[in-house]
C-alpha cells in the first residue's frame, strides 16, 4: 500500500514572541503566483491577488484545511470545496503576496 505523501514550498517558521520564544503561530509560503504549482496548477497573480482582497473583507482569523479541499462548480457557477473534518485545519491571520510571487 502506497502511503499518501504532502509536500510544501517552504517548511512553517516559528514566529517568535517579545521574549524570544514560540509564540505558538507560524509563518508559511503557501502558493506561488504566476507559476505552475505542484498540483499542475496556475494561478494568476491578479487573479488571486483580487481573491485575497475578497477573504481580507471577511476579516482574519480565517480557517482553511490540509490538504486542500477538492474543488467543485456549485448550480450558481461559483467554485465551492468539499470540507473533511479529519484533515488538519490551519487558521490565518493574514495574507499576502511578496515581491518573490510567494503567498
Amino acid at each position: 500500500m502506497e502511503k499518501d505523501t504532502d509536500f510544501y514550498i517552504e517548511k512553517a517558521e516559528a514566529l517568535l514572541d517579545e521574549q524570544g520564544q514560540k509564540s505558538g503561530w507560524y509563518k508559511q509560503i503557501v502558493a506561488i503566483v504566476d507559476n505552475i504549482n505542484g498540483n499542475n496548477r496556475l494561478y494568476p497573480k491578479q487573479v488571486y491577488q483580487d481573491e485575497l482582497e475578497e477573504l481580507k473583507k471577511q476579516e482574519f482569523p480565517y480557517a482553511g484545511e490540509h490538504p486542500h479541499p477538492t474543488p467543485y462548480k456549485g448550480a450558481d457557477g461559483k467554485i465551492y470545496f468539499t470540507i473533511s473534518i479529519p484533515h488538519s485545519t490551519v487558521k490565518f491571520r493574514d495574507a499576502y503576496i511578496d515581491e518573490q510571487n510567494n503567498v
